[in-house]
């Protein structure tokens, strides 16, 4: 049924007749300074038909987000060079339509309080549940699509003439 455990190794049991052939909108970005937890995300996601990067760093990773920002970006929270949730706070600068996930061996309430204050929209525990993140990776990504769908419809309407933009002028309360 899918439920393989990621532990930064390769993935045992996994390949679910539940995957859908279309493929996923936007990219991923992995950041993990274990090559085993990069490369046992990747091979996860890749029946999913999404597009993924992989970065052992985060200076890599914002060098990757300036070159092409992903929909969606999955960092450990202990890099070696710089603290994940830097690296997702530096990536929102860059391009604000991105979504973090956060990725730790060893969640604690502080942890998650303090990535979701950063942007964070979930935080995964290592060893991983194989649906977990599949279920996270798919919301995420349609969520990032339906954002952008929204965006564009504004654009159109207010171009259309059908929706007319105003500026309110500041008041005083009390006028």
């Amino acid at each position: 049924r899918g439920d393989a455990v990621v532990t930064g190794g390769t993935i045992s049991a996994l390949v679910s007749s539940e995957r859908s052939a279309s493929r996923l909108p936007g990219t991923v970005l992995v950041v993990d300074a274990n090559e085993g937890v990069r490369n046992a995300l990747h091979e996860l996601l890749q029946p999913e038909r999404v597009s993924i990067r992989l970065s052992s760093s985060g200076q890599e990773a914002l060098a990757m987000v300036k070159q092409k920002a992903p929909a969606l970006l999955i960092v450990d929270a202990s890099l070696s060079d710089r603290d994940g949730i830097a690296v997702l706070e530096e990536a929102q600068r860059i391009d604000s339509r991105m979504i973090g996930v956060v990725m730790t061996g060893s969640a604690s309430v502080e942890l998650a309080v303090r990535a979701m204050r950063a942007g964070f929209s979930d935080v995964l525990t290592k060893p991983f549940q194989s649906e977990s993140v599949l279920t996270t990776v798919r919301r995420l990504l349609e969520l990032h699509r339906m954002r952008a769908d929204q965006t564009v419809l504004k654009h159109a309407a207010v171009r259309s003439g059908a929706v007319r933009l105003q500026s309110v002028p500041f008041q005083t309360f009390g006028d």
